[in-house]
């Protein structure tokens, strides 16, 4: 007897709801995350230095995630969320 796979299935997913936009930046700390890629600090650098012209910029705080194919790590996510009104993430390629 010949057994045949179907390989489908039900996928199951979760909506989750959007973060709120802020009306401005003005006032606001940003969050820069370097994904760890060659050039993804030049063109944060780039974005900081944009963002800050355009808009009264209260503190720049700056992560590097220690590699470039994982996702940050939870702490380093939680830090982020608790210091940042907004972040910025650059992938360097």
């Amino acid at each position: 007897m010949i057994e045949i796979y179907i390989p489908t299935g039900v996928v199951e997913t979760e909506l989750k709801q959007l973060s709120p936009r802020l009306d401005t930046l003005d006032g606001k700390v940003m969050g820069l995350l370097d994904n760890g890629k060659w050039n993804a600090n030049k063109l944060l650098s780039e974005v900081q230095t944009i963002l800050k012209e355009q808009f009264d910029i209260k503190e720049v705080i700056k992560w590097k995630k220690p590699n470039f194919s994982a996702p940050a790590n939870r702490d380093m996510r939680e830090e982020i969320a608790r210091k940042c009104d907004f972040v910025v993430s650059a992938i360097g390629d």
